[in-house]
C-alpha cells in the first residue's frame, strides 16, 4: 500500500471541511480522486478520437476496414473482427486504463440513425 504525504495546510483544511459536513478525510479523498481519474480518462478517450479521426483513420480503413481496433497514446494496439474479444484482451492487457475502441468504417466519425422515435402520445 502506497502512503500519502499531504502539505500541512491542505490537510489542515481537509480536516476541517470534512468535519464541516459530517465526513471522513478518507471518504472525500476517495470521491475526489474518483472524479479526477474519471475526467483524465475523459480527455484521453477525447485525445483518442481526435487522432483516430484526423491521423489513423486513412490508414486502417485500409487495412482493417470492418475491424475493432484499440488506440492506445495514438498508437493502434490491437484489433479484432469480434468487439468482445477484443475488450477482454485490451482489458487483461491495460486493466481500466481508458483505451479507444472503436470499428473502422468508412468514415472516420461514427454515425448513428435512430428509427421510429416518437415524442408524446397520439390518441
Amino acid at each position: 500500500m502506497t502512503t500519502i504525504t499531504l502539505e500541512p495546510t491542505l490537510q489542515t483544511k481537509l480536516e476541517q471541511f470534512a468535519q464541516s459536513i459530517n465526513q471522513s478525510v478518507e471518504e472525500m479523498i476517495n470521491q475526489a480522486l474518483r472524479q479526477y481519474l474519471d475526467e483524465l480518462s475523459r480527455r484521453k478517450l477525447e485525445a483518442e478520437i481526435q487522432v483516430y479521426e484526423k491521423k489513423l483513420h486513412v490508414r486502417l480503413k485500409k487495412s482493417h476496414l470492418g475491424q475493432f481496433v484499440a488506440i492506445h497514446q495514438g498508437k493502434l494496439v490491437d484489433a479484432d473482427t469480434d468487439c468482445g474479444k477484443l475488450f477482454l484482451r485490451i482489458e487483461a492487457r491495460y486493466g481500466d486504463l481508458a483505451i479507444l475502441i472503436r470499428q473502422v468504417q468508412a468514415t472516420p466519425h461514427e454515425i448513428y440513425q435512430f428509427h421510429g422515435i416518437r415524442m408524446g402520445q397520439n390518441q
